[in-house]
């Protein structure tokens, strides 16, 4: 899904996160840096280890896999979903419930059907 992203906002700190969905083109090339210019220690952590020791492997599967962890990520830091710009309902809809169910599980629950409801009404 090419340029689309997930703003998301946490209502106690009072904070919007504009995160990106999808192949991350920055990780692929500039590995740990990403992780940590997005303040997201623990995944610059592992990136800059796995940088060190499988350079070139290790980008390429965190280019697949960084955006949804971290999206991931902020909805356990208590996130939520506020908007979604994308290419089509039926990606938005995928892409929202593997993360859901990768964060909580098959559970759905109220926050989910939230979720449900902000992307029918965009």
């Amino acid at each position: 899904m090419p340029n689309s992203n997930v703003i998301m906002v946490n209502e106690k700190r009072q904070d919007i996160i504009i995160a990106p969905i999808g192949f991350s083109w920055p990780t692929l090339f500039f590995s740990f840096l990403i992780p940590l210019s997005r303040k997201d220690f623990h995944y610059a952590y592992v990136l800059l280890f796995f940088t060190i020791f499988f350079p070139i492997v290790s980008n390429i599967i965190f280019a697949f896999v960084y955006n949804e962890r971290y999206i991931s990520s902020l909805i356990q830091k208590g996130y939520t979903l506020h908007h979604i710009e994308t290419q089509t309902y039926e990606e938005t809809l995928e892409y929202i419930r593997k993360i859901y169910v990768k964060t909580y599980g098959d559970n759905i629950d109220a926050n989910y059907i939230n979720i449900i409801k902000i992307i029918n009404q965009t």
